[in-house]
Formats: C-alpha cells, structure tokens, sequence
C-alpha cells in the first residue's frame, strides 16, 4: 500500500511540476479522461434503453386502447380533418378580431 502511495505521490509531482514532460504524466491525465468517457457513454447508452423500452410499453398500452375503435379508422380521420379545420377558422378569427387584421399566418 506504502509502495503505491509513493508511486501517485511521484506521478502526481512530475505532473505538477512538468504536466506533458513524461509518458506517465501523460498516462495519469489521459487514463481518468477515458474511463470518465466510457462511463458516460455507457450511461448515455441505458438511459436510451430505458427510454425506448418505455416507448415500447406506451406503443403497445395505446394499441390495446384503441384495438377496439380501429373499426372506424377511416371516419375518424375525416372528423379529425373537420376539427382541424373548424380550430384553425376561429383561431383566425380570434387573430382577426384582437388585430383588426386578417388572420392569415
């Protein structure tokens, strides 16, 4: 233990007295940098993961809730055509009443 003590003891004196004069000043920079790296890759790599696995689940949560109104398919995106239309016709108006303009964007 005594025997490593004095072996970061020197590393850490030859890096502060002349930080790029040795390759094992330089190993003592690098090493940490890289290991700091692969962590957080490793980390970016479960959180993506976790985040399509969660994905997934509301996938397959949203496909049973709607199993049973896909018969409808084709009525229920024309209604939906109809709403978009009807909300972006009062939000023209809306425009068009607060600005005195029209309420073409």
């Amino acid at each position: 233990m005594n025997n490593i003590r004095l072996q970061l003891q020197k590393i850490y004196w030859m890096v502060s007295e002349n930080p790029f004069g040795s390759l094992e000043s330089l190993l003592a920079l690098a090493i940490p940098l890289v290991i700091v790296v692969l962590m957080f890759n490793w980390r970016v790599k479960q959180s993506m993961k976790k985040q399509k696995r969660i994905q997934n689940r509301r996938d397959k949560l949203l496909k049973k809730l709607n199993g049973g109104k896909q018969k409808g398919g084709e009525e229920q995106v024309e209604s939906d055509d109809e709403v978009v239309k009807e909300a972006i016709k009062r939000y023209r108006g809306l425009l068009f009443s607060l600005t005195g303009r029209s309420g073409r964007i």
